[in-house]
């Protein structure tokens, strides 16, 4: 017999055991992915009094390559065939050739190198193998070497490292799928996260593997649709079909009330980024367009130069008179008016990116240039505003002017502006001064902080914005975080390779930071408008 004593220490040790042990499981089984249930946001019937509030083009957090990719559903819209046993709520329908999916980086999941990760999710496929789901580990680029772009044909005459050319790259990809027709459960376990890098400074090795984010993707090979539902992607060696969410959905998107609203009506968008050559992508090496084929003998090649960009080469050939370089097609800025256009099914011609940012400092410079950029009273111009020379803004944007208010900007995004560093602490005048004189001359436009802060330490004007937001009640997205966060994973030098310019692949992580203010999903939160002309937080913004 064992005595009461210690029986009850001998409870207490398993009760102990069994509270540790469920908590370790509830730390591994949180579900990854942003939006799993994939709500959606309808504007079609804001926008052409359609009744329908059942099905959208849009998944909130997720992507696709158009506006026609996938559909997405409630699930009582649904045929029973095409859903699983249980419920589900929303059901994606991944249109023939088409693919779906999200990105993030490691921090942003508390994710590090050598830990794995399982995927799950439920579909339906009128054809064996039809349904793919890939867990893809993204790098940034490095190779051994050194290399010149005037050896294929570019005007650069400098010689740079194999690094962080072009986009990110596919580290290592973990892919499943199922040879059964009908309704399918995928799973992928054990998916180890794999990067490492040497600490030597800018060199760039082929042993390093600077994986710094996750994609999960899901890819229909078929010609026609197949369904996708519940995805499930959790820390640890086995995948499981449902966890509850450990990253938050922010409703970032309440704070840009009229801006989203205009998105989701159709109507035209002005959208001023102020920043410096930062924010236009100019960087070392320039931002050239890449072959991206891994396949590819020319895998990771400048297909031409920096200082004209090529409709044909992008295949994009809507937006021929709206980018004059590349460095506008890969800026954050450029990478933002492709994804509105998808997300809102708008053309190219209803969604002006007014690139106020030049090579130099830009906001000390914007008091006396704001009048001229926020009427458009600049022609456009590659250098002046990152738009091809030879077309007026009215023959661009002709909506623009159509409407009652006219041209003028509706958001205005401080992106950079960095280049300052003259005046602190009291730098916080020129940024205060520049929102105050916009709000002035053009009442109800909008504004949105987003800052680059390399390595958490290029600019003090990040404490300056943030105040700005708080007096101000401005959106600040917290890329600066992101960003040095994401530098423990890799080799800081690829992100920004030399004097502080980031390149392709940074301004990709930035632009997906930005892009999580224009996320909407339903029901909606109240919208919070922005106060105008509040108390002064320095003296120095009067004249």
């Amino acid at each position: 017999m064992i005595g009461k004593k210690r029986r009850e220490v001998l409870f207490g040790i398993i009760g102990l055991f069994l509270i540790l042990t469920s908590a370790s499981t509830i730390a591994q089984e949180q579900n990854l992915l942003l939006n799993p249930q994939f709500n959606f946001y309808v504007f079609n019937n804001h926008r052409h009094g359609n009744n329908s509030s059942y099905k959208a083009n849009n998944v909130a957090f997720w992507n696709s390559g158009g506006s026609k990719n996938i559909n997405v559903y409630h699930e009582s819209h649904v045929k029973p065939q095409n859903l699983p046993k249980f419920s589900v709520k929303n059901v994606v329908a991944i249109m023939p050739k088409q693919k779906f999916w999200q990105f993030f980086t490691l921090s942003e999941a508390d994710l590090a190198h050598g830990e794995k990760i399982s995927l799950s999710v439920f579909g339906q496929q009128n054809v064996p193998g039809a349904l793919v789901a890939n867990i893809k580990l993204m790098k940034i680029d490095s190779q051994d070497g050194t290399w010149f772009p005037a050896d294929f044909g570019m005007r650069d005459k400098r010689t740079f490292p194999k690094h962080s050319r072009g986009e990110l790259v596919v580290a290592k990809k973990y892919t499943t799928k199922s040879d059964k027709k009908g309704l399918v459960h995928l799973t992928i376990n054990g998916a180890e996260i794999v990067g490492h890098y040497s600490t030597e400074k800018n060199i760039s090795k082929s042993t390093d593997i600077n994986t710094i984010g996750v994609e999960v993707e899901f890819v229909n090979t078929s010609a026609s649709p197949v369904w996708l539902s519940s995805p499930c992607l959790v820390k640890g060696v086995k995948a499981v079909n449902s966890a509850p969410p450990i990253r938050k959905m922010i409703p970032y998107y309440r704070y840009l009330p009229r801006t989203i609203q205009k998105l989701s009506k159709g109507e035209p968008v002005h959208i001023i980024i102020m920043g410096s050559s930062i924010d236009r992508g100019s960087a070392n090496p320039p931002m050239y367009p890449f072959d991206e084929n891994p396949k590819s003998p020319k895998f990771k090649q400048p297909l031409s130069d920096y200082n004209k960009f090529s409709a044909k080469l992008m295949k994009r050939p809507d937006l021929e008179k709206h980018f004059a370089e590349s460095r506008h097609y890969f800026s954050y800025g450029g990478r933002l008016k492709r994804e509105l256009m998808n997300k809102f099914n708008l053309p190219a011609n209803k969604i002006l990116i007014n690139f106020m940012a030049c090579d130099g400092s830009c906001i000390g410079e914007a008091h006396s240039g704001l009048k001229a950029y926020c009427p458009l009273s600049l022609k456009p111009s590659p250098n002046a505003n990152g738009h091809r020379s030879g077309n007026s803004w009215k023959e661009l944007y002709p909506a623009l002017f159509a409407r009652p208010e006219g041209p003028r900007p509706d958001l205005v995004i401080f992106g950079s502006g960095a280049n300052e560093k003259t005046d602190s602490p009291d730098e916080i005048a020129v940024f205060e001064g520049a929102v105050r004189w916009i709000q002035r001359h053009y009442p109800n436009t909008e504004f949105l902080f987003c800052m680059f802060q390399n390595r958490g330490k290029y600019t003090s004007n990040i404490g300056d914005i943030e105040a700005l937001a708080l007096r101000y009640q401005i959106p600040y997205i917290d890329f600066a975080l992101v960003e040095d966060l994401v530098s423990r994973w890799c080799k800081r030098y690829t992100l920004v390779p030399k004097d502080g310019h980031p390149q392709a692949a940074c301004h990709y992580l930035w632009f997906k930071q930005i892009e999580k203010t224009f996320e909407i999903w339903s029901p909606i939160v109240t919208g919070q408008a922005q106060l105008s002309l509040p108390e002064r937080i320095h003296k120095n913004t009067y004249g």
